[in-house]
């Protein structure tokens, strides 16, 4: 009895609380396919969740490209895309024009730069943007009604 005391008081312990409290700050980036920068590959939850420790950096994200008032976004999945859940997404930026709409209910791996979105006039605003450099995998998206 006195050992789980013990573990307890360890766990809540290391569950105190600071600043960073739910996500790392090491950004694992690999050189891949002969890109200038570093990619950093990462989950689309990862990258809502702490946008700011991506900034400026190449990503790798896997995703689903959704619409939302005619911009572009890339959301997780399809569930994401069919709530409309913007907040969860970012916006797809190509130099070539009509490229992400081209996309649209496609899932893939999209490599790009990933810039953070600063709004603080729109809580339920998109975290940020990537601007593609290119795009693998892309496949037509599982239907919502699939996905539950």
């Amino acid at each position: 009895m006195r050992n789980r005391g013990i573990c307890l008081l360890l766990l809540l312990a290391s569950c105190s609380s600071n600043e960073s409290t739910h996500v790392s700050k090491d950004v694992r980036c690999v050189a891949f396919g002969g890109f200038e920068a570093k990619v950093c590959p990462v989950s689309m939850l990862a990258l809502v969740a702490d946008p700011n420790a991506y900034d400026g950096k190449v990503v790798a994200i896997q995703g689903v490209v959704g619409d939302s008032g005619g911009t572009a976004l890339i959301f997780p999945d399809a569930r994401f895309v069919a709530d409309g859940d913007v907040a969860s997404a970012v916006v797809c930026r190509s130099s070539n024009a009509g490229s992400c709409a081209k996309l649209r209910d496609h899932r893939a791996t999209f490599i790009g730069k990933f810039s953070v979105t600063t709004s603080e006039d729109n809580l339920f605003a998109p975290v940020g943007s990537l601007t593609l450099m290119h795009v693998r995998g892309a496949r037509p998206a599982a239907p919502e009604s699939a996905l539950r």
